[in-house]
C-alpha cells in the first residue's frame, strides 16, 4: 500500500472514529465517552508493547457496571465494523490504482492478465482451450457463514457505504459536500441503537431467504466477469472460445440436514420452488427491462427473417399470445418476440414441482429453449449491423441464462453417513431381504446394496422407522424436481463421514429406488446425481484413496460415474480432522490424502474435483484461501471453498 493510499485510509478512519465518537457522548454522556477513550488508549498502548497498561485495563474493566459493559461492547463492536468497512473501500481503491497504473497492459491477478500470460509464453490455441474448457468457479452459500449479521445491520452499513463513495465524487457540489457529516452521523446514531443479534434464532427458511438475498449481485456481476474472460480471449486468442459456464452457483441452505432436524424434506422442496421462483423472477425482469430498451422500428432497422418467423409461428402454436401481440406496434418485431418470450416465461413460472410441463400451453421446457430463443434476438441485431446492441444489452442476459438457468443456483444435499446405514437396515429388516444387516461385514454389505439395485422394491405399504419415511421423502422430492425442473436444480449429494464405499452405494441404491416414483419417467435413466463422499477424520483420510479405488473398481459405480464424463467429486473437512489430530497433522492428512486419491483417480482414468470444507477461522483450516488449493496431481480438476 502507497504512502498516499495509507493516509487515504487513516483519515477515513479518523473520520469515522470522530463522528462514532460525538454519537458516544452524546448517547452515553461524558462519562461514558472517556471511559471508552481510555479503554482505547490503553489498549493501543498494549498493542505497542506497553505491558505496564495491563494491570491498569484489568481493573478499569473489573469495575465497570453493567451499563458500562454495555457501552464498551457496542462502541468497540460499532469500531470493528467501521474499520472493516473503511478497509472495503480501500481495497476497491487499491484495485482500481494498480488498473490504472497497469493500464494498458492489464493489471495483475486479473483474468486479461492471466490470458496475455499465456499468450507471451508462447502456449498454442490448443493449450488455451483446454485450459478455458476446464476453466470453473463453483461458489458455495452455506446457513454458517463466518460472519453473520442482521439485515437491518447490513443496510445501515450499506447506507453508509454509499455516503462515503459519495463523499470520494469529485464533482460533489460543495453544499452536498458539506451535509455528508452530518448524513453519515445520523447513521451511525441508528446504529447505535439497533440491536445487533437477533432475538430468536432463524428457521431454516429464513435461512434460505437471506442466501437468495445476494442473488442480484451475482445476477449483475457473472456478466461482466463472463465478458473479461471473452474480450481477453479475442484479444489474445481469437480462435479460442468458452463454450461452457466459467461459475457455477450452489446453496446447502435449505439442504443440508446433517445434524439439523429442521431440514426436513418440506423445507427442501420450498428452497427448491424458491430458488426457481428467483430465476424466474430475475429473467421476467431482465425479459422486461430488454422490451423497454429495444424499441426498434422495423421502418429503420429491419429485423431478421428468423425474428418474423418466429413471431408468427408463435402466434399459430398458441392462440393466447394473440391479444398480448396487438399491444405491441406492428413494426416491432423485436418487441413482438419479446413479448412472446415474457409470456412464455410467466407460464413456466406456474409450473409447481409436481406438475407435467406438457399441460402448461407455452411453458419452457428448460433454460435451453429460453437461451436459444434470446439468441435469435442477438443473432438478428447482428446480422442487422446492431453488432454493439447485441453485445451490451443481449449478450449479459444470454451469459446469466447459461448460468442461472431456472434453478439460481444448485441445491446441494448433505446427511451423514450412519444416517443412510441406518435406513437401509431398516428397509432390508422390513423387506426380509436379511434380518440382521446391521451385523453385515462392509463385502456382504456392498453385495446386497448391488444385488439389489435397480430390484423393484414396493415400500409404500411397509411399516417402516421414522427416518426411513423421511429419507424416502427427500428422495421422492429430488426425483420430482429432476423430473420438472431439471438435474441442473441438483447439486451433489454429500455425504459426511463416508468410510467406506458402501456409504456411496446406499446413496446410489436410494436414487435408484426414487425412478419407481408416481410410475417412472422416460427421463429417469439420463438423471445422474453426483455422490461426494465427504472424509474428515484423520483415520478416514488415511484410508480415502482405498475407499476410492475400492469404488472405482465397482462396475456398477464406474459406468455410473462414466455416465456423468468421469468425474468425481470429493469432498474434505478441516474442522474434524483439525479438532481429530490438531491442526499440523490435520493439514498433512489432508495433503497427503488429495496427493493419494489423486493418484487413484490417475489410474482409473477420472477427473477429480476437491471441494474443500474449509472456513476462515484457524479451526476450520484458516490461511489464504488462494493459498488452500495444493495441486496434489493433474488429475485434480478443480479446487472449491465452502466458508
Amino acid at each position: 500500500m502507497s504512502q498516499s493510499s495509507f493516509e487515504t485510509l487513516s483519515k477515513e478512519v479518523d473520520q469515522l472514529g470522530r463522528l462514532i465518537g460525538d454519537v458516544i457522548r452524546e448517547v452515553a454522556g461524558d462519562k461514558g465517552f472517556e471511559l471508552v477513550e481510555s479503554v482505547r488508549k490503553m489498549i493501543r498502548e498494549l498493542r505497542s508493547g506497553n505491558w505496564e497498561c495491563e494491570e491498569e485495563l484489568d481493573r478499569v474493566i473489573s469495575n465497570v457496571d453493567k451499563e458500562q459493559i454495555i457501552t464498551l461492547t457496542r462502541a468497540f463492536t460499532i469500531f470493528l465494523e467501521l474499520s472493516n468497512l473503511a478497509e472495503d473501500r480501500q481495497r476497491v481503491r487499491v484495485l482500481h490504482d494498480r488498473k490504472q497504473q497497469a493500464y494498458p497492459e492489464p493489471a495483475k491477478e486479473t483474468i486479461r492478465a492471466i490470458i496475455k500470460q499465456f499468450y507471451d509464453q508462447g502456449h498454442p490455441d490448443e493449450q488455451v482451450q483446454q485450459f478455458v474448457n476446464h476453466a470453473r468457479v463453483e461458489l458455495v452459500l452455506t446457513a454458517h457463514p463466518t460472519e453473520a449479521k442482521r439485515r437491518s445491520i447490513r443496510r445501515l452499513l450499506n447506507d453508509l457505504r454509499k455516503l462515503l463513495d459519495r463523499q470520494d465524487a469529485h464533482d460533489l457540489l460543495p453544499s452536498k459536500r458539506e451535509r455528508i457529516p452530518s448524513e453519515v452521523k445520523a447513521q451511525l446514531r441508528k446504529l447505535w441503537q439497533t440491536d445487533f443479534i437477533r432475538s430468536h434464532r432463524p428457521t431454516v427458511l429464513q435461512e434460505v431467504q437471506r442466501g437468495l438475498a445476494y442473488k442480484d449481485v451475482l445476477w449483475d456481476v457473472v456478466p461482466r466477469v463472463a465478458n473479461d474472460l471473452r474480450q481477453a480471449l479475442l484479444e489474445f486468442y481469437p480462435n479460442v472460445k468458452k463454450t461452457n459456464p466459467l461459475f457455477v452457483y450452489g446453496s446447502w441452505i435449505g439442504g443440508d440436514r446433517d445434524g439439523n432436524p429442521y431440514v426436513t424434506p418440506s423445507v427442501t422442496a420450498q428452497t427448491f420452488e424458491w430458488l426457481r421462483e428467483a430465476a424466474l423472477e430475475t429473467h421476467l425482469n431482465q425479459c422486461e427491462g430488454l422490451g423497454r430498451s429495444l424499441c426498434i422500428s422495423d421502418k429503420h432497422s429491419e429485423a431478421g427473417k428468423m425474428i418474423l418467423d418466429s413471431v408468427a409461428s408463435a402466434k399459430e402454436r398458441w392462440p393466447d399470445l394473440e391479444p398480448l401481440l396487438q399491444r405491441v406496434p406492428p413494426r416491432e418485431s423485436y418487441r413482438q418476440w419479446i413479448r412472446v418470450i415474457h409470456w412464455r416465461l410467466s407460464q413456466t413460472a406456474t409450473l409447481g414441482i409436481t406438475d407435467l410441463v406438457s399441460n402448461i400451453p407455452g411453458a419452457y421446457m428448460s433454460a435451453a429453449e429460453l437461451h436459444s430463443d434470446v439468441t435469435l434476438i442477438r443473432n438478428s441485431l447482428r446480422t442487422t449491423g446492431n453488432i454493439i446492441i447485441a453485445e451490451n444489452e443481449v449478450q449479459p442476459w444470454l451469459d446469466q441464462i447459461r448460468i442461472f438457468g431456472f434453478h439460481m443456483m444448485h441445491l446441494d444435499i448433505r446427511q451423514d453417513s450412519s444416517v443412510y446405514a441406518e435406513v437401509m437396515n431398516d428397509i432390508w429388516k422390513a423387506t426380509g431381504k436379511h434380518d440382521h444387516p446391521q451385523g453385515l461385514e462392509e463385502v456382504q454389505r456392498q453385495e446386497l446394496l448391488l444385488s439389489t439395485l435397480g430390484s423393484e422394491i414396493r415400500l409404500g405399504e411397509l411399516i417402516l422407522e421414522e427416518g426411513t419415511s423421511r429419507t424416502l421423502e427427500l428422495f421422492t422430492v429430488m426425483r420430482r424436481t429432476a423430473r420438472v425442473y431439471g438435474m441442473a436444480a441438483l447439486g451433489g449429494h454429500v455425504v459426511s463421514m463416508t468410510r467406506t464405499p458402501s456409504d456411496l452405494l446406499t446413496v446410489l441404491w436410494l436414487w435408484n429406488w426414487s425412478e419407481s416414483i408416481d410410475g417412472g419417467d422416460a427421463q429417469d435413466g439420463h438423471s445422474q446425481l453426483p455422490l461426494v463422499p465427504l472424509f474428515e477424520t484423520i483415520q478416514d483420510l488415511k484410508n480415502a484413496d482405498a475407499t476410492l479405488s475400492s469404488l472405482l473398481s465397482d462396475p456398477v459405480y464406474r459406468e455410473y460415474l462414466k455416465q456423468q464424463g468421469n468425474n468425481q467429486t470429493i469432498m474434505i473437512g478441516y474442522s474434524d480432522s483439525t479438532k481429530d489430530g490438531g491442526y499440523l497433522a490435520g493439514q498433512w492428512g489432508l495433503y497427503d490424502s488429495q496427493s493419494r486419491m489423486a493418484k487413484v483417480a490417475d489410474e482409473f482414468g477420472v477427473n477429480l474435483t476437491f471441494f474443500h470444507g474449509r472456513g476462515g477461522s484457524l479451526g476450520r483450516g484458516g490461511g489464504p484461501a488462494a493459498k488452500s488449493g495444493i495441486k496434489a496431481g493433474d488429475k485434480i480438476v478443480a479446487v472449491g471453498e465452502k466458508n
